[in-house]
């Protein structure tokens, strides 16, 4: 212990060294790390607009307008392609990305849950419960991806316009940087000429 005298009436203050040593560190990675994650967070460049290409995606195809709820993408007129290109990135940054999507499950809000029988691997159905995944799990995903690129692009003045599935999936190919210029580039160039998705 360290003890520091002040003034006539001696006040002692115990400081340890290894708490002294801590701090120290403490102090000392602090300011290091937040010059790294300083250094980290500065956004990559925006793709050039003239070098991205789109394809034409207005359609009078009845079929591609009854899937417009499925298949679309986003459009405001009085966007330019910086404001589009940070609208949508900050948008899908909220879709959960990687391989381990899966079903939501059940679990019980009890105090102890009863002891049951561990299950081997990680589906319980078998073979049949894969099959089955395997095709609804893509139309789930799907449709929570499409639920939270609604809700935070039409709050902020975007309106849906209907595409074929295989176009949107050609838009949706690549690095995240290009898929997002490419979808900054129809959110703010021509209006497409079929109506808007109303449902």
């Amino acid at each position: 212990m360290t003890e520091v005298a002040r003034g006539p009436g001696a006040v002692t203050m115990g400081i340890s060294r290894w708490r002294l040593a801590l701090l120290t560190a403490f102090a000392l990675a602090s300011a290091l790390g937040g010059s790294a994650v300083a250094a980290q967070e500065s956004p990559p460049a925006i793709p050039d607009a003239a070098s991205v290409t789109v394809p034409d995606i207005s359609t009078s195809d009845p079929d591609v307008l009854s899937q417009g709820y499925k298949f679309f993408i986003f459009h405001r007129p009085s966007v330019g392609y910086e404001e589009a290109y940070a609208d949508i990135a900050e948008c899908r940054s909220f879709l959960p990305a990687g391989p381990g999507r899966t079903l939501p499950g059940f679990t019980p809000w009890v105090a102890a849950p009863p002891p049951r029988r561990p299950v081997q691997g990680a589906n319980p159905y078998g073979l049949v419960g894969d099959a089955i995944l395997a095709i609804i799990l893509p139309k789930m995903v799907r449709g929570q991806d499409n639920t939270i690129m609604r809700r935070c692009m039409e709050t902020r003045g975007y309106v849906r316009f209907a595409v074929a599935e295989d176009l949107l999936d050609d838009l949706n190919e690549g690095e995240e940087s290009m898929i997002t210029a490419r979808l900054a580039r129809l959110a703010s160039g021509p209006r497409p000429t079929q109506p808007e998705v109303s449902e």
